[in-house]
């Protein structure tokens, strides 16, 4: 069975804020190199790879940071799509925030098999790592259907939904919710058109954005959580033709992604640096 998986979820130009956010358009420092490292912290399920901030060493030297956890998507890794989780942690450690971010289990180097109570227990872990390095606030984004585990996270900071899907464009349930949760379903993500380009001018070999196979038990974890509106989160990055979203991105023709990818980064990190600075954590849920 193939089904077509393909929400908005890439990001499109320019950038635009509905709280009033700073554009970066004009921001000479985006070539620069930032001069951050990692450490990898080993965790029950898969590693944690932590995003140091500039000047600081080890995580020590990062006690009363605030940190943010980022989530991939479905079919991704840690590093995310074309790599921009790894780009956008480097972006976003620049402003004295630590950044973590890690494979969930049957995605990348794991070797186990994909089950939401394990991704809600190492998103949870993550978390305690956190705190446990004396983190001044937690923050977490979770990006398209993975938005779903924000949801179940004890949060001290912002909860940052990144391209989440809407119901309507959930409307392909209905045809395999049925099944039985362990059969595979293979999911296809193969780009064509305008999102090829797209991928296409990141210089990544199109031909190998297939798709990938996942249990519809798994699906049905993350599906029924927006069906039911039970989802929660504090922002949502969306497309500029949503009404509700908070963090914006407009909806002008795909250009440059690597202009795309870093703009995105830009744009959270001055989010979260602003609510540190008003020291307003977000919310619990």
């Amino acid at each position: 069975m193939t089904w077509d998986a393909r929400p908005p979820l890439i990001p499109r130009l320019p950038f635009q804020t509905r709280v009033g956010l700073a554009s970066t358009a004009g921001d000479h420092t985006l070539d620069r190199p930032l001069a951050s490292s990692t450490v990898l912290l080993e965790q029950p399920i898969e590693p944690l790879l932590v995003e140091l901030p500039p000047g600081r060493r080890d995580l020590h030297q990062c006690a009363g940071l605030p940190w943010l956890v980022m989530v991939h998507a479905l079919g991704e890794n840690r590093t995310g799509t074309n790599y921009w989780q790894a780009q956008a942690a480097r972006i976003i450690a620049a402003a004295d925030i630590v950044v973590a971010r890690f494979d969930l289990s049957g995605h990348g180097e794991s070797l186990a098999g994909m089950d939401v109570r394990t991704w809600l227990r190492q998103c949870a872990d993550a978390v305690t790592i956190a705190r446990r390095h004396r983190a001044r606030s937690v923050h977490m984004t979770a990006r398209g259907l993975h938005a779903a585990l924000l949801a179940g996270q004890d949060l001290d900071g912002v909860r940052i939904a990144v391209f989440p899907p809407r119901p309507d464009q959930l409307r392909w349930w209905s045809s395999v919710r049925d099944r039985v949760d362990s059969e595979l379903l293979e999911v296809d993500f193969s780009p064509g058109g305008e999102e090829r380009t797209f991928w296409e001018a990141c210089g990544a070999d199109t031909s190998r954005l297939r798709g990938f196979r996942v249990p519809v038990g798994v699906l049905r974890d993350l599906v029924t959580p927006f069906l039911e509106g039970s989802v929660a989160w504090t922002v949502a990055v969306t497309s500029s033709r949503e009404s509700t979203g908070t963090l914006v991105c407009g909806g002008g023709p795909l250009t440059r992604l690597e202009s795309e990818r870093s703009g995105l980064a830009h744009l959270l990190r001055e989010y979260l640096a602003r609510v540190t600075a008003r020291g307003n954590g977000g919310e619990r849920s």
